[in-house]
């Protein structure tokens, strides 16, 4: 169990914390090296002083479409100090869904840009110690992406890593004069858990209806899920890696748990997260103590010439998709030090609500395992009755960490969270996972009620690609399908088109490809469907 000393919950006051008592120990490292807990706390309230001035307010939504760096975790934490709502949006993504997305949460400010080169940080310096007044406009508004929503604005969190002092202290003092918010966000949040009720982030996850739809959780659903994710991981944990999108919430037990418990927190660089032996030589070099993947991910990765380095040292967490025993025992017989944790958990409830620990099943895939200490977990059937021991139904969970619901659609959240039947106000997610509770009380995994498919980890509705194809000139339909060469084997999207024009989906086919993360796909073409008997 992890120690939690803290007297709140509010991830930027514990961080503010950390940068107080521990000013020069290491916060973050990436490819550019390390940056320390003061330095980190300072770039953020840089960064704060600038949404203010761009008339970001409280419960504002801020897109942050940035890759695994420094300067996202800086860009999170400005955000916040403001008590506004960041957005992750994955800059890979095809134009026009990051523009709905973009316009979907109606954000007006939009965080992105690349890292400065040394010329350009010390015009930006030279900027802002010449004129404070002008500073947040000289320095930080990029052109912005092709997908811009009209009329938002776009800041470039990188511009704000000064490391002259005086620069610093001018562009901090931004049209402060006027502005309580940022006097707010200058000072460092106090202990005060009221800003808990304020929504913290927004994912957008997979749709049936060819829209993707948001998420909204808020800082006391993390906090409860941080708290309770803490009492199951082994002491001794220093250090994390990060090597997940920042679209998804997959890494936030990395992310998250390095800001609530002081970690040092390793982002890895996208092309060191896909070779099995520049990571193994990584993550062995900076003896990294946990790890959070996802079970198909760590498979290639432990194709690596010294396999061993590949696991952390103390702790492994496996999550986004069943787990399969055989690759548990094989990370037993590399490092039987290092504990294993099984993880599940809907982005709906707040990164995860069940862990079970041990490499040991009977069945093919690891059990979900035990509900944490403030989630309640329970199985009905199909009228939301709840089921006797030991048969099989839906999965509800309860508790703090269920989310608000989704962002803009109202009916939907009626439909998946509903209310309890226990009372008291409070609300069940319908995960749509068909489960069963073993005798020992732990939950099994029996697949899903609906189509929805795990693709390395994220949710895919294969629906939404599906209506993606059909928009396409030429397609008269289109049935998308997960399909796995064996078994154990990683599933993949099977694409069947009906094609009134037979070359135009060949012709088209990089337009409607899967996101990256869905690449490993297929595609056959009928002219009219095939008729069964």
């Amino acid at each position: 169990m992890q120690a939690n000393s803290f007297d709140t919950d509010f991830l930027p006051a514990r961080v503010a914390r950390f940068a107080i008592e521990r000013p020069d120990a290491v916060a973050l490292v990436d490819s550019t090296g390390p940056l320390v807990w003061r330095d980190l706390w300072q770039w953020s309230g840089r960064l704060a002083a600038a949404l203010v001035a761009e008339g970001v307010r409280p419960g504002d939504r801020v897109v942050l479409a940035l890759p695994r760096c420094t300067a996202f975790v800086a860009a999170i934490l400005a955000v916040w100090r403001v008590r506004a709502c960041y957005v992750p949006l994955d800059p890979a993504l095809p134009e026009a869904r990051l523009r709905w997305q973009a316009e979907d949460c109606g954000a007006r400010v939009v965080m992105t840009g690349v890292a400065l080169t040394s010329g350009a940080l010390d015009a930006v310096v030279e900027g802002v110690a010449a004129d404070a007044t002008h500073a947040t406009n000289a320095a930080i508004r990029t052109d912005g992406p092709s997908w811009l929503p009209e009329g938002a604005t776009t800041l470039d969190p990188q511009a704000f890593r000064v490391p002259d002092d005086a620069a610093a202290k001018a562009l901090d003092t931004t049209n402060a004069a006027s502005s309580e918010i940022f006097h707010h966000a200058m000072s460092g949040p106090s202990s005060d858990d009221s800003v808990l009720i304020w929504p913290a982030y927004v994912i957008y996850t997979s749709g049936s209806t060819g829209r993707p739809k948001g998420v909204v959780l808020s800082h006391a659903a993390l906090a409860a899920y941080l708290q309770g994710v803490s009492e199951r991981l082994p002491e001794g944990i220093a250090s994390a890696a990060y090597l997940s999108t920042t679209a998804a919430d997959l890494g936030h037990t990395s992310l998250f748990g390095a800001l609530w418990h002081g970690w040092t927190l390793h982002l890895i660089d996208v092309d060191v997260a896909a070779d099995p032996d520049a990571f193994a030589a990584y993550m062995h070099t900076h003896s990294v103590d946990l790890l959070k993947i996802v079970p198909s991910h760590l498979d290639a990765l432990l194709q690596a010439q010294s396999a061993e380095w590949v696991l952390p040292r103390r702790c492994l967490v496996l999550g986004g998709e069943p787990a399969p025993t055989r690759l548990a025992a094989r990370i037993a017989t590399l490092r039987p030090e290092c504990q294993l944790i099984n993880h599940y958990g809907p982005t709906e409830t707040a990164v995860g609500v069940l862990t079970r620990a041990g490499a040991q099943s009977r069945a093919g895939t690891l059990p979900l395992g035990k509900p944490l200490v403030h989630v309640k977990a329970r199985i009905v059937d199909a009228d939301g009755n709840a089921v006797p021991k030991g048969a099989t139904g839906e999965l509800c969970i309860g508790g703090a960490s269920v989310a608000h619901g989704y962002l803009n659609r109202p009916s939907l959240t009626a439909e998946r969270f509903v209310p309890d039947p226990d009372g008291n106000g409070a609300r069940l997610y319908r995960t749509g996972d068909r489960s069963r509770r073993l005798p020992d009380g732990e939950y099994a995994f029996l697949g899903r009620l609906d189509d929805q498919v795990k693709i390395r980890g994220f949710r895919v509705e294969p629906e939404e690609v599906a209506a993606r194809l059909r928009n396409e000139h030429g397609v008269r339909d289109a049935v998308v399908i997960a399909y796995a060469d064996s078994d154990g084997a990683a599933p993949r999207l099977v694409a069947y088109l009906s094609a009134a024009e037979p070359s135009s989906t060949s012709r088209r086919s990089a337009v409607v490809s899967p996101r990256n993360y869905r690449t490993t796909w297929c595609r056959r073409r009928f002219r009219c469907w095939p008729r069964c008997r």
